[in-house]
């Protein structure tokens, strides 16, 4: 079993949020598709560069 993240869905809260009764103080922001990976596909090897926390966040308070 694979998961894919979709933050995409904030953009569509409203709609969303009216086709599954959510209350109006509520917001959808993200959904997490659920699925197989294809392997062989050449879409799944990709691995993009990422920052390092220390580059865009301060953790304090632990």
């Amino acid at each position: 079993m694979s998961t894919c993240p979709q933050e995409a869905w904030a953009l569509w809260h409203k709609t969303v949020g009216e086709f599954i009764a959510l209350p109006p103080h509520l917001m959808l922001f993200c959904g997490m598709a659920l699925g197989y990976v294809d392997q062989g596909h050449p879409i799944n090897s990709l691995r993009a560069d990422r920052a390092d926390l220390s580059e865009f966040a301060t953790i304090s308070g632990l």
